[in-house]
Protein backbone atom coordinates (compact mmCIF):
# COMPACT_ATOMS: atom_id res chain seq x y z
CA UNK A 1 0.00 0.00 0.00
CA UNK A 2 1.17 3.46 -0.86
CA UNK A 3 -0.02 6.90 0.09
CA UNK A 4 -0.31 9.25 -2.86
CA UNK A 5 0.82 12.68 -1.69
CA UNK A 6 0.12 16.07 -3.30
CA UNK A 7 3.38 16.15 -5.25
CA UNK A 8 2.75 12.64 -6.58
CA UNK A 9 -0.79 13.64 -7.47
CA UNK A 10 0.38 16.65 -9.46
CA UNK A 11 3.06 14.61 -11.25
CA UNK A 12 0.62 11.83 -12.15
CA UNK A 13 -1.99 14.26 -13.47
CA UNK A 14 0.66 16.08 -15.53
CA UNK A 15 1.85 12.76 -16.92
CA UNK A 16 -1.70 11.71 -17.83
CA UNK A 17 -2.22 14.91 -19.83
CA UNK A 18 0.67 13.89 -22.09
CA UNK A 19 -0.05 10.15 -22.08
CA UNK A 20 -0.42 8.60 -25.54
CA UNK A 21 0.16 4.92 -24.74
CA UNK A 22 -1.05 3.93 -21.26
CA UNK A 23 -4.49 2.28 -21.46
CA UNK A 24 -5.06 1.17 -17.87
CA UNK A 25 -4.45 3.07 -14.65
CA UNK A 26 -4.53 0.83 -11.55
CA UNK A 27 -4.16 2.70 -8.27
CA UNK A 28 -5.68 0.14 -5.89
CA UNK A 29 -5.00 0.50 -2.15
CA UNK A 30 -3.18 3.83 -2.43
CA UNK A 31 -5.15 5.95 0.07
CA UNK A 32 -6.34 8.19 -2.73
CA UNK A 33 -8.49 11.05 -1.39
CA UNK A 34 -11.82 11.91 -3.00
CA UNK A 35 -10.54 15.14 -4.56
CA UNK A 36 -7.66 13.33 -6.30
CA UNK A 37 -9.98 10.60 -7.62
CA UNK A 38 -12.17 13.29 -9.14
CA UNK A 39 -9.14 15.12 -10.62
CA UNK A 40 -7.98 11.84 -12.20
CA UNK A 41 -11.38 11.22 -13.74
CA UNK A 42 -11.53 14.78 -15.03
CA UNK A 43 -8.10 14.57 -16.70
CA UNK A 44 -8.87 11.15 -18.20
CA UNK A 45 -12.19 12.41 -19.58
CA UNK A 46 -11.01 15.78 -20.88
CA UNK A 47 -7.48 15.21 -22.20
CA UNK A 48 -7.57 14.54 -25.94
CA UNK A 49 -4.24 12.65 -25.85
CA UNK A 50 -5.14 10.40 -22.92
CA UNK A 51 -5.72 6.78 -23.99
CA UNK A 52 -6.82 5.43 -20.57
CA UNK A 53 -9.81 3.10 -20.98
CA UNK A 54 -9.68 1.37 -17.54
CA UNK A 55 -9.50 3.16 -14.17
CA UNK A 56 -9.05 0.91 -11.13
CA UNK A 57 -9.39 2.51 -7.69
CA UNK A 58 -10.67 -0.35 -5.50
CA UNK A 59 -9.51 -0.25 -1.89
CA UNK A 60 -9.18 3.53 -1.64
CA UNK A 61 -12.27 4.23 0.52
CA UNK A 62 -13.90 6.85 -1.67
CA UNK A 63 -17.15 8.30 -0.36
CA UNK A 64 -20.42 7.62 -2.14
CA UNK A 65 -20.60 11.18 -3.49
CA UNK A 66 -17.03 10.95 -4.85
CA UNK A 67 -17.83 7.67 -6.61
CA UNK A 68 -20.93 9.17 -8.19
CA UNK A 69 -18.94 12.21 -9.35
CA UNK A 70 -16.17 10.03 -10.82
CA UNK A 71 -18.72 7.88 -12.66
CA UNK A 72 -20.55 10.90 -14.10
CA UNK A 73 -17.26 12.55 -15.13
CA UNK A 74 -16.07 9.38 -16.89
CA UNK A 75 -19.45 9.01 -18.61
CA UNK A 76 -18.91 12.44 -20.21
CA UNK A 77 -15.75 11.13 -21.88
CA UNK A 78 -16.08 10.66 -25.67
CA UNK A 79 -14.59 7.15 -25.38
CA UNK A 80 -15.78 4.38 -23.03
CA UNK A 81 -13.74 4.31 -19.81
CA UNK A 82 -14.41 1.34 -17.54
CA UNK A 83 -14.34 2.14 -13.83
CA UNK A 84 -13.99 -0.78 -11.41
CA UNK A 85 -16.14 0.87 -8.71
CA UNK A 86 -19.03 1.87 -10.96
CA UNK A 87 -21.31 -0.94 -9.73
CA UNK A 88 -20.37 -0.14 -6.11
CA UNK A 89 -21.51 3.43 -6.64
CA UNK A 90 -24.85 2.15 -7.89
CA UNK A 91 -25.27 -0.18 -4.88
CA UNK A 92 -24.36 2.55 -2.39
CA UNK A 93 -27.14 4.82 -3.61
CA UNK A 94 -29.11 5.57 -0.40
CA UNK A 95 -32.43 5.38 -2.22
CA UNK A 96 -31.53 1.98 -3.66
CA UNK A 97 -30.32 0.65 -0.30
CA UNK A 98 -33.63 1.69 1.29
CA UNK A 99 -35.40 -0.71 -1.12
CA UNK A 100 -32.99 -3.65 -0.62
CA UNK A 101 -32.82 -6.61 1.77
CA UNK A 102 -29.96 -9.00 2.51
CA UNK A 103 -30.82 -12.71 2.77
CA UNK A 104 -28.47 -15.35 4.21
CA UNK A 105 -27.44 -18.19 4.48
CA UNK A 106 -28.56 -19.64 1.17
CA UNK A 107 -27.54 -23.00 -0.26
CA UNK A 108 -25.04 -22.91 -3.11
CA UNK A 109 -27.71 -24.18 -5.52
CA UNK A 110 -30.15 -21.35 -4.73
CA UNK A 111 -31.35 -19.49 -7.83
CA UNK A 112 -32.78 -15.99 -8.24
CA UNK A 113 -36.09 -17.61 -9.22
CA UNK A 114 -36.27 -19.40 -5.86
CA UNK A 115 -35.74 -16.09 -4.05
CA UNK A 116 -38.39 -14.38 -6.17
CA UNK A 117 -40.89 -17.19 -5.48
CA UNK A 118 -40.38 -16.73 -1.72
CA UNK A 119 -41.20 -13.04 -1.81
CA UNK A 120 -43.91 -13.22 -4.49
CA UNK A 121 -45.73 -16.08 -2.72
CA UNK A 122 -46.01 -13.92 0.40
CA UNK A 123 -47.03 -10.83 -1.59
CA UNK A 124 -44.04 -8.69 -0.61
CA UNK A 125 -44.17 -6.62 -3.80
CA UNK A 126 -42.42 -6.22 -7.13
CA UNK A 127 -38.75 -7.16 -7.26
CA UNK A 128 -36.38 -5.05 -9.34
CA UNK A 129 -33.33 -7.36 -9.07
CA UNK A 130 -31.86 -10.34 -7.22
CA UNK A 131 -28.08 -10.61 -6.90
CA UNK A 132 -26.60 -13.85 -5.57
CA UNK A 133 -23.02 -13.94 -4.28
CA UNK A 134 -20.84 -16.39 -2.36
CA UNK A 135 -19.79 -15.43 1.16
CA UNK A 136 -16.17 -14.24 1.20
CA UNK A 137 -15.54 -15.44 4.74
CA UNK A 138 -15.02 -19.19 4.97
CA UNK A 139 -16.47 -19.78 8.45
CA UNK A 140 -17.69 -23.33 8.94
CA UNK A 141 -21.40 -22.49 8.70
CA UNK A 142 -20.90 -20.23 5.67
CA UNK A 143 -18.33 -22.36 3.81
CA UNK A 144 -20.72 -23.39 1.03
CA UNK A 145 -23.32 -20.67 1.59
CA UNK A 146 -24.37 -17.74 -0.54
CA UNK A 147 -26.26 -14.55 0.17
CA UNK A 148 -28.73 -12.53 -1.87
CA UNK A 149 -29.36 -8.84 -2.25
CA UNK A 150 -32.99 -8.36 -3.24
CA UNK A 151 -33.93 -4.93 -4.52
CA UNK A 152 -37.64 -4.17 -4.48
CA UNK A 153 -39.42 -1.61 -6.61
CA UNK A 154 -40.88 0.13 -3.54
CA UNK A 155 -39.61 0.87 -0.01
CA UNK A 156 -42.77 -0.55 1.56
CA UNK A 157 -41.87 -4.00 0.24
CA UNK A 158 -38.84 -4.10 2.56
CA UNK A 159 -41.11 -4.03 5.63
CA UNK A 160 -43.20 -6.87 4.21
CA UNK A 161 -40.06 -8.90 3.52
CA UNK A 162 -38.69 -8.30 7.03
CA UNK A 163 -42.05 -9.39 8.44
CA UNK A 164 -41.52 -12.86 6.91
CA UNK A 165 -38.84 -13.54 9.54
CA UNK A 166 -41.13 -12.44 12.39
CA UNK A 167 -43.94 -14.69 11.12
CA UNK A 168 -41.55 -17.64 10.60
CA UNK A 169 -42.21 -17.73 6.84
CA UNK A 170 -38.63 -16.96 5.70
CA UNK A 171 -38.01 -20.42 4.26
CA UNK A 172 -36.89 -21.50 0.81
CA UNK A 173 -37.90 -24.66 -1.05
CA UNK A 174 -35.67 -26.94 1.02
CA UNK A 175 -37.43 -25.75 4.19
CA UNK A 176 -34.35 -24.19 5.77
CA UNK A 177 -34.99 -20.82 7.39
CA UNK A 178 -33.03 -17.81 6.24
CA UNK A 179 -32.21 -14.47 7.82
CA UNK A 180 -33.60 -11.36 6.11
CA UNK A 181 -32.31 -7.93 7.18
CA UNK A 182 -32.13 -4.46 5.72
CA UNK A 183 -29.19 -3.97 3.39
CA UNK A 184 -26.62 -1.31 4.13
CA UNK A 185 -26.24 -1.95 7.85
CA UNK A 186 -22.80 -3.50 7.52
CA UNK A 187 -24.34 -6.83 6.53
CA UNK A 188 -23.70 -6.53 2.82
CA UNK A 189 -22.50 -4.20 0.11
CA UNK A 190 -18.94 -4.29 1.38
Amino acid sequence: MNRVRKTGTAALIDCLKRNRTLEMLALKFNYIPDAFALQLASVIASSPNCKINHLLLAGNSQSYSALVNVVSTLNECPRKVQFDLESRAAYQDPERIAKTVYCTPLAANTTPLMIKKLFYSHKCGAIRSVTLEKHKKKKARFAMACYALVEFAHKDSVELALDLVVRGKARLCEGRSIRIVRAGLGNALQ
